[in-house]
């Protein structure tokens, strides 16, 4: 699986691509590439060194928060053959981390490329099959996956969103970006992005830059937010 991974993002994804077996060789990867990384193609479940005696223990999270703490802009998508570690997925997301996706293993390459285009723009991707079969399932599955606090804000922002205008969601759907860069996707001013989201935060009952009692950053919350909204309206992904 590996070795397919690897031609077709070199093949179809024009990539460079290094390779490592085990949470060691991975971190030695990572401090030879230095400070440039794009992209970063993580199996959960990894033996801590290149030994057959090694067993697969869930490593892979902990490579991702090293990883994401020295290339905060890498795209990371998670992938395994278990889904059941979305609570791991969702610490990184209320954590401040952007750019992550949870793929389970055997899924088909176009569901990996879309995860890997996300991911690379800065965005959060979920596979369905990270979280049930149903639609009521879904919504539950991932708030449950979620500290019981910072879930009653994620849902209060999302049920919140309706009261923006389109302009203001296409302001909403970009704060994981700078407002140079939202000023230059939208052709407005800083300023005026500025004002919009000073408006957004006091809309969404989210003044402060901190939320409830969790002490849980505004940004993160809008971004679980989105994600909320965005799988209770494609029913998935």
């Amino acid at each position: 699986m590996r070795s397919a991974v690897t031609d077709f993002l070199q093949e179809e994804m024009a990539m460079t691509v290094h390779t490592a077996v085990s949470y060691e060789e991975a971190r030695s990867r990572i401090a030879e590439i230095g400070d440039y990384c794009d992209l970063a193609l993580v199996d959960i479940s990894l033996p801590q060194r290149n030994s057959a005696e090694d067993k697969r223990l869930p490593l892979g999270v902990k490579l991702v928060r090293e990883l994401k703490q020295k290339h905060r802009a890498c795209g990371v998508v998670l992938w395994s053959a278990y889904t059941h570690f979305l609570h791991e997925l969702m610490e990184l997301i209320s954590e401040g981390y952007q750019g992550l996706a949870y793929v389970p293993k055997g899924s088909r390459i176009q569901v990996l490329q879309t995860a890997i285009e996300r991911v690379m723009k800065g965005d959060v991707y979920l596979h369905r099959a990270v979280l049930g079969d149903s639609q009521i399932n879904i919504e539950q599955t991932m708030l449950s996956s979620l500290d019981p606090e910072i879930a009653k804000i994620v849902v209060n922002v999302a049920d919140r969103f309706d009261t923006l205008s389109p302009r203001q969601m296409q302001v909403v759907e970009r704060m994981t970006k700078t407002p140079a860069v939202i000023a230059e996707e939208l052709n407005l001013e800083v300023r005026t992005v500025r004002n919009y989201q000073d408006v957004i935060y006091e809309r969404l009952g989210l003044r402060d830059a901190w939320s409830g009692v969790q002490k849980v950053r505004r940004d993160p919350v809008i971004t679980l937010a989105l994600l909320l909204r965005r799988l209770r309206q494609s029913q998935g992904a």
